[in-house]
């Protein structure tokens, strides 16, 4: 069935990111741990920057002193830019009439400086004047845990039946099908494969056909 909605990640989808420039501040053995909890905290709101830096000051995850302004750099800088391949697709099908709304992770810092890097984004997923993003920090939940992809179809009118969802972790896959997209529908993207891509433009193909 043809869908008529694209639910789109930001980081290392439509946006370069590179996480490995702050884990370069970090003692090798914690990074794990840094990403798998501090910054699920982080993206849902439960530590502001400011308190992740002295939590993880404080429980010397540093591999030396960092003082504020270095970690706040580091982090800024894992934000490279937008990734034109998938700029480009989705300029194309929201002209072609599909829908589009972005569902990520992120946090007031990350997202502020996206919007600052890449403003050229935000009018994909605009419609009628009404913005359709879904940040997990205003919901203090994080997309594995499912409730972003509930509350998406709830604020954009929509429903996921109908939607198709592109995200570079597979793990989010099972709880966007336990709230109704299609396991068909969704696909994992890889940003530095250019075969990827090509596969994605198919997934496209097969899901939004030409009218």
């Amino acid at each position: 069935m043809a869908k008529n909605v694209l639910c789109v990640d930001l980081g290392n989808v439509l946006i370069k990111f590179d996480g490995g420039i702050v884990a370069e501040l970090l003692k090798k053995s914690y990074i794990k741990h840094f990403i798998e909890n501090h910054i699920v905290e982080h993206d849902k709101d439960l530590l502001s920057l400011w308190t992740l830096y002295q939590k993880i000051k404080f429980e010397k995850y540093f591999s030396r002193d960092v003082p504020w302004e270095e970690f706040v750099a580091a982090y800024n800088s894992c934000i490279i830019g937008v990734h034109e391949p998938m700029y480009k697709t989705l300029q194309d099908l929201k002209k072609s009439g599909v829908r589009l709304v972005c569902i990520t992770d992120n946090n007031h810092f990350a997202f502020a400086q996206i919007t600052l890097k890449c403003p050229e984004i935000f009018p994909l997923f605009r419609e009628n004047g009404k913005d359709r993003v879904v940040l997990s920090y205003e919901l203090h939940s994080i997309k594995k845990e499912g409730n972003p992809f509930a509350h998406a179809q709830k604020i954009c009118g929509f429903s996921n039946k109908d939607a198709c969802f592109v995200d570079d972790h597979e793990y989010n896959f099972p709880p966007a099908v336990a709230n109704g997209f299609g396991r068909d529908a969704c696909f994992l993207y890889k940003i530095k494969s250019k075969r990827n891509h090509a596969e994605f433009l198919k997934f496209l193909d097969t899901h939004f056909p030409p009218n």
